[in-house]
Formats: C-alpha cells, structure tokens, sequence
C-alpha cells in the first residue's frame, strides 16, 4: 500500500510541474508578444549607481561580480559575502529580484558598485542574464577580465572561512585562467553548480558562452531553471573548459582528513555524525554497499583508513555534495558556504544543523556577538523554510519547491 501511495504521489506531482511550466511558457511567450518581457523591462533602471566619476577614480570596474539577492530586509550573511568578494577585488553589482528596504540600501551602498531592484522572472539565473545583456550593451562586459556570478542562495560564515574564500578568489583573479567555482556535481549529470562562479575574459567572449546567454529564456518554473539553466549551461560551456578548478572536492577533503590525523585519529562515527543522516536511507530498505560498510566501522568508532576514503568519495559524488560535504567542508576546507535549504531538503535536521552551524561559526574565529547574530539570522531562515514533513498535506507547493520525501543516499 505504501508503494501504491508513493508512486501515485510521484505522478500527482509530476502532472503539477508540467502544468505550471506549461502555464509558465504561456505567460512567457504573452508578455514577449506584447514586448514587455526583455532584459530591460526585466532589470530597469539601478536605484542607487555609485557616482561616475568616482567609481572611475576608485575603482577597477575589470573585474565585475553579479550577485543576485532574494530579500527586502537586511541579511548580515549577504552583507558578509558581498564584502568578502569586494575584499577579493571584484566590483560588484546588486541584482536584488524583490524590492529593497531603505536599511538594506544603506548597509549596500559601500559595498556595491550599483543596485538594481529587479522583476523576479527566472530567479537567479534570470537575473544573470539580464545583468550580461546589460553589461553587453554597455561595453563593459567587452573589457571584463573577470567575471563572477554568485546569489545569496548559501548563508555566508565570515570570520576565517571568509577570509580564506576571499583569499583564494584574489589569488585566482591574480595569477589564474579558466574558471573557478566551488562545487561540483555528478548528479543527473556533470555540472557546476550555479550559486558561484568566476570565468575568465576568454569563456567570456567565446561562442559558446554568448550563444548560450543569447538563447536562454528566463522562467520562474524551477525544473526550468535547473535544466534549461544550470545543467545546460554546464553541458554547452563549462565542461569544455579545459582549466576549470574548484575550491572544495573530495580530494581535498581527504587531503585534510588525512593532514588532521592520527593525533588526534578522526573517527568514522565523527565524519557520519556531519554527515546527512543514514536512517531514511535504512528505513527505505536501501543497501548500499559504501554506507554499510562505513555505519558499520562508525559503530566501532574506527580511524579512517584507505577503504573508507574510498567509500567516503563515493558517498559523496554520488548525491549532491553541497549537501552530503556541506559541513565536511565548512569543518576542514574552511568553505564559508552553506546551502538555506539544507533542512528543507531533508539532508539535516533543524537541530542538528544548528548545532553543526554555530561550532562552525566558533571555528571560524567570529565575536561572540557577531555568532550569535550570525546564528540567529541562520535559525530563523531555515525555521521560515521548514522541513519536508511540513508540506505533507500541501502537493502543490511541495511539488513546485521540489519538497521530496527527505534526503536519502544514493550509490553509482
């Protein structure tokens, strides 16, 4: 019965996502009809630029990063993360798809080069691509050396984390060619993920990337984005990069485990512990040989040795590894960049990611006061998006959201 009930909750789902991209083409292709649905319309005007002539005294507008908000109140985790990739010597502009309170507009002002307040169609990736059609039509993307695309889609942890991710974009932006991002994915297929980003002058004005931006139509349907987006953006540009180099792996992150042993020897049950949560995955009678060998040496509280770094990897690129690593790399990669909807996902429980959040946070070297603000800002965010058991009873918004069942682990 259970299995009957599932599969008919997959197909319910499925017909509510083709419906709503099918409603979202139509409203699509009416507003291009009535020529309303352009880049322009879209973006408008900045509602605060930096004067002219100022910013051509101060600043070197070479090297540019669009960052997309979704937010009208003050975020201290976006105003961390704008000032760390300032920090990294890229001028940055604001794309925020909501309006922006007159609070927020104060604590952006420094950081930014301008800010737009931005008609939310296409959410993030929409909004990079009004902002390149702009920067084209200005001729300031034709003199961009670098250029940075990232949103406030990850709650920021500044202090050390923050420093060294402003350290290693500097560096990258100094001596570096290709593309730099943070994560990788191996689900469904190869692909970067989309929250970060730098790309050199070379992909910027190749072909490949032009043409891609030129095509993509911004939706508001999330299917769309993903695979019209992301996906597609890494399947028709970035992986025919051939120097594309990403901040946090698992090789780096055995590296690290590896560097912090065996005094004091990491265990298995530490590394699990940081880990999503295996019980969804046993109660669905799911045996997958990596887990059950890596629970099992956890229950024995072993050291890591070669075989589990094995299982580990695997455990990892398989899923999504902004969720599966997402503290492993905060813990020993110093990755200041964890994913809002962790809880919402179902990787972690809202304690757990709390927990595991604010020791982040006191490794990361931040005031007292500061984590807890800090803290506090990342409760209440995940406490607003919830947890997948909260849509049980609500099949639009859980299909729309992408609301699963909860996180499970996946094998090759």
């Amino acid at each position: 019965m259970l299995g009957l009930r599932s599969k008919a909750q997959r197909v319910t789902s499925r017909s509510i996502i083709s419906a709503a991209l099918i409603q979202a083409n139509a409203s699509d292709a009416w507003d291009r009809l009535r020529g309303i649905n352009t880049h322009r319309h879209r973006l408008g005007d900045p509602v605060w630029e930096r004067d002219r002539e100022v910013a051509a005294a101060t600043e070197d507008l070479k090297n540019i990063c669009v960052f997309v908000i979704y937010g009208s109140g003050v975020s201290r985790s976006t105003l961390s993360y704008l000032q760390a990739l300032a920090n990294a010597g890229l001028s940055i502009i604001a794309i925020n798809n909501t309006n922006t309170s007159n609070e927020f507009m104060a604590s952006l002002k420094p950081i930014c080069w301008k800010i737009y307040n931005r008609r939310n169609i296409g959410r993030d990736i929409g909004a990079y691509k009004d902002a390149l059609m702009m920067l084209y039509e200005e001729g300031v993307l034709q003199q961009c050396r670098f250029l940075c695309m990232a949103n406030d889609s990850m709650q920021f942890i500044p202090g050390r984390n923050g420093d060294d991710f402003s350290e290693r974009i500097a560096e990258f932006i100094n001596e570096g060619t290709g593309a730099l991002f943070s994560h990788v994915s191996h689900q469904v297929t190869k692909h970067y993920q989309s929250y970060f980003q730098v790309v050199d002058r070379d992909i910027i004005h190749s072909h490949r990337f032009h043409d891609f931006w030129a095509k993509y139509r911004p939706l508001s349907h999330r299917e769309h984005c993903i695979h019209k987006g992301e996906l597609r953006l890494s399947e028709s540009v970035y992986n025919h990069i051939d120097k594309a180099k990403v901040l946090y792996t698992t090789d780096a992150l055995l590296a690290a485990l590896r560097k912090a042993g065996p005094h004091p020897s990491i265990t298995l049950d530490q590394i699990l512990g940081i880990m999503p949560s295996i019980a969804r995955t046993k109660q669905n009678k799911k045996s997958i040989y990596a887990l059950d060998q890596l629970s099992a040496a956890a229950l024995e509280r072993k050291p890591i040795d070669d075989m589990s770094e094995h299982y580990l990897s695997e455990l990892i690129e398989c899923s999504n590894p902004s969720h599966v690593a997402a503290f492993l790399y905060s813990f020993y990669l110093m990755c200041p960049l964890i994913k809002k909807d962790i809880c919402l996902a179902g990787s972690f429980s809202t304690g757990k990611a709390l927990l595991l959040f604010n020791e982040i946070l006191c490794q990361s070297d931040i005031d007292p006061t500061e984590r807890e603000v800090h803290h506090q800002e990342f409760r209440n965010m995940i406490n607003m998006k919830g947890i997948p058991s909260d849509y049980r009873t609500k099949p639009i918004e859980r299909a729309l959201k992408g609301v699963t069942a909860g996180f499970q682990y996946t094998s090759t």
